[in-house]
């Protein structure tokens, strides 16, 4: 059977040669954290947003522009290796926050929102933000996909979003074990 795979490139090189069997790539176009000021361009120059894109063209791959909202634990990797502080949900303020640039993005058109813990993150994005995403992308931009990572390491983990994700990326877990249990998540998923 043919799926359709979405790259989430951590670096230029893993860009597919080419489209086969590649739906799209998730890109970049703000990395949202609890303190942005200048690390989004620190981490991602306009010259490297404009490198990729022509990239994308010329392998004839779709891009995704994508909001990257960091939100989870300052010890996942992303945040190590970016600098970026991830937004502390637990603090009304930090919500408040996220909200109105969600708000904003949406209604400027994102055709992707990606929540995530960070990978290895002890800090899952909650069900309740995920679900009030949700709430907001069917208020402004219904085509907004919504992809929800990081930390998500059970299957009770899964099926507490499934519902309001349109993927949810459970790589860590399938890092860290044998993978014997994906038939198990892969129901999770469906339920």
């Amino acid at each position: 059977q043919d799926i359709s795979v979405i790259i989430f490139p951590g670096d230029i090189n893993q860009i597919p040669r080419n489209a086969d069997g590649v739906k799209g790539v998730l890109n970049y176009r703000y990395i949202l954290g609890s303190r942005n000021g200048d690390q989004f361009e620190a981490v991602f120059p306009k010259e490297a947003r404009q490198y990729v894109e022509r990239t994308l063209e010329e392998r004839e791959i779709k891009s995704i522009p994508t909001l990257y909202v960091l939100c989870g634990d300052s010890k996942s990797s992303v945040s190590q290796v970016t600098g970026i502080v991830p937004l502390d949900l637990q603090q009304d303020d930090q919500v408040t926050y996220l909200l109105s640039n969600l708000e904003k993005w949406l209604k400027d058109g994102i055709a992707c929102i990606y929540l995530e813990g960070g990978s290895g993150s002890s800090h899952p994005v909650s069900a309740e933000i995920v679900h009030i995403t949700k709430k907001l992308i069917g208020r402004y931009s219904p085509r907004t996909l919504l992809f929800v990572g990081g930390g998500i390491n059970s299957q009770e983990g899964v099926s507490a979003i499934r519902d309001d994700s349109d993927c949810v990326v459970i790589g860590t877990h399938f890092e860290n074990s044998d993978a014997s249990d994906i038939d198990q998540f892969i129901s999770a998923l469906k339920q």
